[in-house]
């Protein structure tokens, strides 16, 4: 199970306002001041530490949908009747879907089926997106994630599904409707997919 990181002492964060950047400004000697520009207080904002949390957090809330340990069975959850329509509104669709479970490029009854078995069940276990910073971007959909938590977990890795993909190098500020996020323990890798109806 996992851990809160909100059970340990969090590192220290950064609001990124433009209060924050006056004070940093105020810090500085004046000669800095004159040389800073509106680009050095773009990049101080951009390398700032971010949770994975934070990045999503002016999206709307994502649903974990599915769960995987390694090669083993993938288990499907639909909590809330928000996610039965929407994948309601994608049933009779041919060709790829988020909601096509067992990739035969439909959404059709085969898919009703596995889906109704998780029905108004959470997937248990979901990581704690707080405890998982952005590290960066490896382009295509890709982003690696740096564990801040008490569990044994050596990383996480995000990758946008194809059915999401644009050409931005990273998905922060950008409205991420489905997405993967493999949680890497030393002896396994567990797999949860996110939708965002």
């Amino acid at each position: 199970m996992f851990a809160s990181c909100y059970q340990i002492s969090p590192a220290p964060s950064h609001a990124n306002t433009l209060e924050e950047a006056f004070e940093i400004l105020h810090k500085s000697g004046h000669d800095d001041l004159e040389r800073l520009t509106l680009n050095d207080l773009t990049e101080y904002q951009l390398d700032q530490s971010r949770s994975l949390s934070d990045s999503l957090s002016t999206q709307g809330e994502h649903f974990c949908i599915s769960h995987q340990v390694d090669q083993g069975p993938k288990l499907y959850y639909v909590e809330n009747t928000l996610l039965m329509l929407n994948f309601l509104t994608a049933y009779g669709t041919i060709g790829p879907s988020y909601w096509d479970t067992n990739d035969d490029q439909a959404v059709n009854t085969s898919d009703l089926l596995k889906l109704l078995t998780g029905y108004d069940q959470q997937a248990p276990n979901q990581p704690d997106f707080g405890c998982y910073d952005v590290y960066q971007s490896f382009g295509e959909g890709n982003t690696w994630l740096t564990y801040t938590g008490p569990e044994d977990i050596e990383f996480g890795w995000l990758h946008r599904t194809p059915y999401d993909e644009i050409s931005l190098a990273t998905y922060i500020g950008y409205n991420l409707y489905t997405f993967t996020l493999d949680v890497v323990h030393p002896e396994q890798t567990e797999f949860f997919e996110y939708l965002r109806p």
